[in-house]
């Protein structure tokens, strides 16, 4: 995929939710953009969360990151449901998280070494989730990032966090909320 993509840079992500029947009865949207090398270092943490399991080979010179630069999605959402959406309409404005982007890996950390129990409550009292041993991997405004075995699944704050105060307060309202239903 390196030589096709350093010949044309244009690329696009398919997500779809897969389940039972017809996989194209199910709702899908495809991200296009253009695909640009990525800071490796400054992406460290973030990946190394989500896949531990590179740890072994992320620091070899040929392990290259890329990122996908979106300009528009593609959303099939049902029969005779499909929209072409701009990137604008789907980004989150992260201009006033620079707090936030800068504690991620602190929050993370935090979490997991501290809080593991809170992390396995959102996992199944929020989420409707297996029990197991679930761990935090990422944050951003709008949510966090729990991971099980491969399985990633992502937990909405009910409004945008600026700051990793305001991510410590929506995640202490969000373990009340989830003993209640637990």
């Amino acid at each position: 995929h390196a030589a096709n993509l350093a010949r044309d840079p244009r690329a696009s992500l398919l997500f779809a939710e897969s389940g039972a029947g017809d996989p194209l009865a199910h709702p899908r949207v495809s991200v296009i953009g253009r695909v640009a090398a990525a800071d490796k270092e400054a992406r460290r943490a973030r990946w190394l969360a989500r896949q531990p399991e590179s740890a072994g080979y992320f620091d070899f010179a040929d392990f290259r990151m890329l990122r996908l630069e979106p300009s528009s999605a593609h959303l099939v959402a049902g029969f005779g449901r499909i929209v072409e959406l701009p990137w604008a309409d789907l980004a989150t404005d992260v201009s006033d998280a620079a707090g936030l982007i800068e504690a991620e890996a602190g929050v993370v950390a935090h979490m997991n070494e501290d809080h593991a129990d809170a992390t396995r409550l959102y996992a199944t009292a929020l989420l409707g989730a297996p029990d197991g041993a679930w761990r935090f991997e990422g944050c951003d405004p709008l949510g966090v990032e729990i991971g099980l075995d491969g399985r990633a699944l992502y937990l909405p704050f009910a409004t945008p966090a600026k700051t990793a105060t305001d991510v410590r307060k929506e995640l202490v309202r969000l373990v009340g909320v989830a003993r209640e239903r637990g």
